[in-house]
């Protein structure tokens, strides 16, 4: 495992991601939050392990999995509040990837696979920055957003609605209604863009210096 992550670590961080994304689809129902659990906690450890070398990481990201642990003990017990601390603490976990990610991009000096793994790695983990921080203010200010539903399909309607937005669809069957909500979508289908045309520029720039080269 270790040497398939110095090789390839940004492919594995990748695949861990989609399979966070997309992992409780291919699981039975009869799972519910263990599959979630198991989930974020495999994704969790491909973190800690790709960052491993870095004291400042590790501390980090132990703390995010005793975190993630009392959050699982804490969902069968239904604490709102605790919901939005670990809603916060995920979303800071996120940003430290992404950081991670973006960096891997600016400091690779050629187009390779891992580098176009990292790019598809850093937008999806975008767009679950995105998810999170709508989840946590719905839990902070209940009714923030139309037509969401109730229980999982509030959480799976916000997630859809990070991906409409981070891509910039708009089809509108789910609408922002207060302030707070509405700046959080602009901001963050602002960073999308930001994303998308600084990542083009430095993947078309890196790519013609090395075929000119």
């Amino acid at each position: 495992m270790l040497k398939l992550l110095n090789n390839n670590p940004y492919k594995v961080l990748l695949l861990s991601t989609l399979l966070l994304l997309f992992g409780q689809m291919f699981v039975p129902n009869s799972w519910g939050q263990n599959a979630k659990f198991i989930l974020l906690f495999q994704h969790g450890l491909v973190g800690l392990l790709l960052f491993f070398k870095s004291k400042y990481f590790r501390t980090f990201f132990s703390f995010f999995f005793v975190i993630l642990t009392l959050a699982f003990i804490a969902d069968i017990m239904k604490p709102k509040q605790y919901y939005i601390y670990f809603g916060i603490s995920y979303i800071i976990y996120f940003l430290v990837l992404t950081f991670n990610v973006f960096n891997k991009i600016l400091l690779s000096k050629e187009v390779n696979r891992e580098m176009l793994s990292a790019v598809m790695c850093g937008f999806i983990l975008l767009i679950l920055v995105s998810s999170l921080v709508f989840i946590t203010i719905e839990s902070m200010y209940p009714n923030s957003f139309t037509n969401l539903g109730t229980g999982v399909q509030k959480l799976n309607n916000l997630r859809y609605f990070s991906f409409v937005s981070t891509l910039t669809v708009g089809f509108g069957d789910i609408v922002p209604i207060n302030r707070l909500a509405k700046n959080a979508t602009v901001i963050l289908s602002l960073a999308s863009h930001f994303y998308t045309v600084i990542v083009t520029g430095i993947f078309i720039g890196k790519y013609i210096n090395k075929n000119v080269g």
